[in-house]
């Protein structure tokens, strides 16, 4: 697969640096090695939407990396193509939404799923409307001002966002 070179700003680092430790003396200089960008790329793409958010902070390179269209256009693309299962279960007025990997064959084993995010329920029944990139909508009867009202919401499992619409 082909990378797209990245254009990065002047004021970014052009190397980020692996720093050992030696026994005698710790110089920066002399024990640090250039990961290549190419290569930094290739393991911020395969990070959790949830990570790569987190990551922006740690130094100028990422976070001109991870704000970039062409990394972005990737990311969406690759994270299309490695299909997901999203479930969720209703407990005690809270619904909790897990993900597990869809495996294209039947004889794979059994998959612990990863747990995504609590969201409130305050309600009377439910309807998911349906999702779009990650994004599930719902709706559900409440009652407000003395009569019971449709209310949609959207929520984002991966960020732990929930919306109300409109607000």
């Amino acid at each position: 697969m082909k990378l797209r070179r990245l254009n990065l700003s002047n004021d970014v680092p052009t190397s980020f640096s692996c720093i050992s430790r030696s026994s005698t003396a710790f110089n920066e200089r002399e024990n640090s090695e250039p990961i290549p960008h190419d290569l930094i790329y290739e393991l911020l793409l395969r990070l959790p939407a949830k990570s790569i958010a987190r990551s922006r902070c740690l130094s100028k390179l990422w976070a001109s990396i991870l704000r970039s269209h062409d990394f972005t256009e990737l990311f969406l693309t690759r994270s299309s193509t490695r299909q997901k299962l999203l479930f969720f279960c209703l407990k005690d007025h809270d619904f909790f939404f897990f993900t597990a990997p869809k495996n294209p064959d039947n004889n794979s084993s059994l998959v612990v799923p990863d747990y995504h995010m609590k969201f409130p329920f305050v309600g009377i029944g439910f309807q998911i409307c349906g999702h779009v990139r990650g994004l599930v909508c719902l709706t559900h009867l409440r009652t407000v001002k003395g009569g019971k009202h449709t209310v949609p919401e959207i929520c984002n499992p991966s960020t732990d966002n929930p919306y109300l619409y409109p607000k």
